[in-house]
């Protein structure tokens, strides 16, 4: 890793990115996971809306999730912290906005419940060009925003170092090896039950269901049938694997952070994840992932989004990831098991631990340069004028 340098001491300090609930298995026969989301207890997102005739809306959302009985005292000390210093303005993203005067446009909104602050949105509309720069100037990485007449052009360039304190990298390289090492054994243990599956097929609704089984309706847990021979243990051993997999996102007793938090902080250079909405015709990018028309991301750094970027390496389709995705949609509907068991399963030698860290290792490298052109030629520049907030605004 890089190592520390004032800047990444002075923004461990500030708000930082995400953590969050986690999954445990239950002691009751074959062990089942409780259903919990994965969302952090401090999440913040940064939305860059860049309008016909040059300026820019800079948004900045921070949700606060943390549950009521949440035992964790570092985790709610860090939690009141935030809470404090955004309701009053002392948190570093109202320090970055104050740089930024005059404004032309300038909102802050909270929303609560049970008097508790639990969302923050601050926006601003600046139509001076080195505003993005103003804006970052703190951060590891330096913006460049340049417009003439039709076009315009955004240059994002990451800088070293790292937003994590010592102390919290210490702890990530402490962590990472033990985590490496669950992720070899899940692997092993996915082979194993998918090389079984592939031997008796008709088997796969019954195991795979046991795998899935605390995302069922009661209907389809019914449904399933008992399992046979030796299929326990492999229901057992795949199913611990995923839990340790996913364990990512808990925070152990002793800490206020994730480990999939610590990688953020370690790894990636942006403050927070960033989005951008381009107007007309996007005629160049490089590094900006694109997510729809007009609409582009920056990819988060983290073990977990590395992870994601290993999907159907070693075996597919991927336990771990399916829950994990059925966990964040939420909602009602019940886990289409039918589906995952329908999906084509191979599976591969499992890896080593240092093999797992090292194909991880290699994704945790933010991109040289992040850059966009587009051309708004196509676009009436009176179409800015019909904006208002709910507009310009993140929508969530």
């Amino acid at each position: 890793m890089d190592p520390l340098t004032p800047q990444s001491l002075h923004r461990a300090s500030g708000a930082s990115r995400p953590s969050s609930p986690f999954l445990r298995l239950l002691p009751v026969g074959l062990a089942l996971f409780s259903i919990a989301c994965f969302e952090q207890p401090v999440s913040e997102r940064i939305d860059l809306r860049f309008l016909v005739r040059g300026a820019v809306v800079i948004s900045v959302v921070v949700r606060i999730s943390l549950p009521e009985d949440s035992q964790n005292s570092l985790v709610r000390e860090r939690v009141e912290a935030t809470r404090r210093e955004l309701l009053e303005g002392r948190d570093s993203w109202s320090t970055r906005f104050e740089g930024l005067e005059p404004l032309r446009k300038e909102r802050l909104t909270w929303e609560k419940s049970k008097g508790q602050l639990d969302r923050s949105v601050h926006s601003a509309m600046a139509e001076d060009e080195d505003a993005l720069r103003h804006f970052f100037s703190d951060t590891l990485i330096h913006a460049s925003y340049t417009r003439r007449e039709h076009r315009g052009e955004l240059v994002i360039v990451p800088g070293t170092g790292s937003r994590a304190t010592q102390q919290q990298r210490e702890r990530l390289g402490k962590s990472l090896d033990g985590w490496c090492s669950a992720l070899a054994a899940y692997y092993a243990a996915t082979e194993a039950l998918y090389r079984y599956l592939e031997s008796k097929p008709r088997r796969a609704r019954v195991c795979l269901g046991k795998v899935f089984e605390a995302l069922l309706s009661k209907q389809a847990k019914a449904d399933l049938g008992e399992t046979e021979g030796n299929e326990d243990p492999l229901i057992e051993n795949a199913r611990e694997g995923m839990e340790k997999v996913l364990d990512l996102f808990s925070i152990p007793d002793d800490s206020a952070y994730s480990l999939e938090e610590l990688s953020q902080l370690a790894y990636d250079p942006f403050p927070a994840p960033l989005t951008l909405h381009i107007p007309g015709v996007v005629e160049e990018l490089e590094g900006f992932v694109a997510k729809g028309k007009g609409d582009l991301s920056v990819p988060g750094l983290s073990l977990w989004n590395a992870l994601r970027l290993l999907e159907g390496r070693w075996h597919s389709p991927d336990p771990a990831m399916a829950y994990y995705d059925e966990t964040e949609k939420g909602g009602d509907k019940p886990f289409d098991l039918d589906d995952f068991v329908s999906r084509k399963r191979w599976t591969s030698s499992p890896p080593t631990a240092s093999e797992v860290r090292r194909a991880l290792e290699e994704r945790l490298s933010p991109a040289p340069i992040y850059r966009v052109k587009w051309n708004t030629e196509s676009i009436d520049s009176a179409a800015d004028d019909a904006l208002g907030w709910g507009d310009l605004e993140p929508s969530n």
